[in-house]
């Protein structure tokens, strides 16, 4: 059997407008033992589908077309042993604090673009992620704290080696518990649930969607325990106002 550790396919003749096309089939063969990969001036605008290659060591992707941060993340995020990347010669290299945001992305790298990482720059990019998912998370917190105010704290079940049937039993009966706490609420708090939240402070960057992934999962609950109903037979609404700023990642 012949392992494939090394493959350089770049600079190909290809037509005008055309770009690099990878085979999912293949490339998830070539996953299990490739570490070396050169796709370098290829017209690529993606290398979402590379992101299967856990075994990579360096990987040159230089010379493309590469645009979206969020693409290059979700490829070499899954790369535990990539410690040296060339993404030089792409359009993301314009943006803003770049090479910073590379090596967050994946911290193992030890060259990128040709030039050392200093150990130095990771342990200070580490505690900055740290800080910002810290105050990220208080933001959300906060968030959740003004717009449902009399809502009881989501119920962790204790993994104790209960089988699904048993967790599932649970998550149902919290969910009943939160749906008969805001039934015995007072108006304000139905008000809320309506839409009549508060505002949010326009300061906040960031948090939107994981307020919605909350709310979701509460709602999900009280759907299973009491088809989605409140007191009075109406269906509940939960709404969160739209003008609420989203950080994009660029």
């Amino acid at each position: 059997m012949v392992t494939l550790r090394e493959l350089c396919v770049d600079c190909q003749s290809l037509p005008p407008g055309e770009k690099l096309i990878f085979e999912p089939r293949t490339l998830v063969n070539l996953s299990r033992t490739l570490e070396v990969l050169n796709v370098a001036a290829n017209n690529l605008d993606t290398v979402m589908e590379l992101k299967c290659m856990c075994q990579m060591r360096y990987l040159n992707v230089s010379n493309n077309n590469l645009g979206a941060m969020k693409d290059l993340a979700d490829a070499i995020g899954s790369m535990n042993y990539l410690s040296k990347l060339d993404a030089s010669g792409n359009p993301l290299m314009k943006k803003a604090k770049y090479r910073d945001r590379v090596i967050t992305m994946n911290d193992r790298i030890q060259v990128l673009d040709g030039k050392e990482v200093p150990e130095s720059l990771k342990n200070f990019l580490r505690n900055w992620k740290s800080a910002k998912d810290k105050q990220k998370k208080m933001l959300i917190d906060q968030a959740m704290t003004d717009v449902f105010p009399d809502l009881p704290p989501l119920q962790k079940v204790p993994n104790s080696g209960q089988n699904p049937a048993r967790l599932s039993q649970n998550s149902r009966s919290a969910g009943s518990n939160g749906l008969n706490q805001r039934r015995n609420s007072s108006n304000g708090t139905k008000a809320a649930i309506k839409g009549a939240a508060p505002p949010i402070k326009r300061g906040m960057k960031s948090g939107q969607k994981e307020i919605e992934q909350i709310i979701a999962r509460q709602s999900h609950l009280d759907a299973v325990s009491k088809g989605n109903v409140n007191a009075q037979g109406d269906q509940i609404h939960v709404q969160i106002q739209k003008d609420l700023p989203v950080a994009a990642y660029h």
